[in-house]
């Protein structure tokens, strides 16, 4: 993997987590202001994917990064 792939992974890594950051709080508040449950449960059901998403990333990026070396 060159730098540059290496950069453009991180770079998706940083979006899906920021995505992720900004599903778990808006979660948070809606449940707060008492929005309706099924609203708050898929913002959660979001934040799961996108931090597994992340996750699943993380582990081919870098294994295939360390296979190669």
């Amino acid at each position: 993997m060159t730098p540059g792939h290496l950069e453009s992974v991180e770079d998706v890594l940083l979006l899906i987590g920021r995505a992720s950051q900004g599903a778990r709080q808006a979660g948070e508040q809606l449940a707060a202001e008492g929005a309706q449950a099924a609203l708050v449960r898929a913002l959660e059901a979001a934040d799961r994917e996108l931090t597994a998403a992340q996750a699943a990333l993380m582990r081919s990026a870098y294994f295939s990064r360390e296979q190669a070396a």
